[in-house]
Order: structure tokens, then sequence, then C-alpha cells
């Protein structure tokens, strides 16, 4: 099964290389705009959440808090790159109330990390909710 990655960013239909090079790598990449992130996770069902901005503001902030805020979406790993040299800061999921964050300067590595943490706290969950994931 692949991973679908749902990239975020603030303004529509960037940023292509970053959305090519992780289909080149075999994700599933869907793209949306800030403000139409929670209807895109309702619509995709994503395994991580992306937030690349093409320059940070506001909009993609708060969409960052508001998907950390969301106890819904507390299994989802968020990645939101925080810099132009590409940081990037990983929220993997936060289940069990959970709250660490990595920093990354690999995307690759950043989302194979964000993916370990929340398998880990999956094996920990009822089997009832593993089968919903």
């Amino acid at each position: 099964m692949r991973i679908k990655v749902l990239m975020v960013s603030n303004q529509q239909g960037l940023p292509v290389s970053d959305a090519e090079m992780l289909k080149e790598r075999g994700f599933m990449v869907y793209t949306c705009t800030d403000s139409l992130l929670h209807e895109m996770v309702d619509e995709v069902h994503p395994d991580i959440i992306f937030i690349n901005p093409e320059e940070p503001d506001a909009g993609t902030t708060k969409a960052y808090h508001s998907i950390l805020k969301d106890k819904e979406l507390a299994d989802l790993p968020v990645i939101y790159t925080v810099s132009e040299d590409d940081v990037y800061l990983i929220t993997p999921s936060r289940m069990q109330g959970r709250k660490n964050k990595i920093i990354s300067d690999n995307i690759i590595d950043g989302i194979k990390v964000s993916l370990q943490e929340a398998s880990h706290v999956l094996h920990h969950l009822p089997a009832a909710r593993n089968h919903a994931a």
C-alpha cells in the first residue's frame, strides 16, 4: 500500500518540485492550500500531512496548530517546513498524550521517522483501533 501525503501550501499549485520528488519515490501526493486543509483531510484520509508553505505566514501556522489541536486527527503525523533551508519540524502521532517533536533536514528521513513513531503507537492501541488505521 502506498503512503498518502497531503501537501499543504499557502499558494495554489506550489511547491511542485517537492511534490514531484515524493511522487518519484512512490508516495501518493495530494496538494491543497491551507484554507482547504480540513476538507482535503476528510476526502483523502492521508497518512501524513506535510505543510510546506512558499512563504511562512499566519494561514499556514494556523493550519498547523488546528491539526495539532484536532483530537480526531491525533493519529496523523504532521511535518512543517520551518525555513527556506529545508528544515522540517516533525510532529509524530499524538496518540496517548505524546507530544515529542523531531527536527530533520531531509524530508524522506522525516517521513520515515514520523511513520515509525506512528507505528510504535499503533501497536499499543486496542485491536479495533488498529483495524481502522
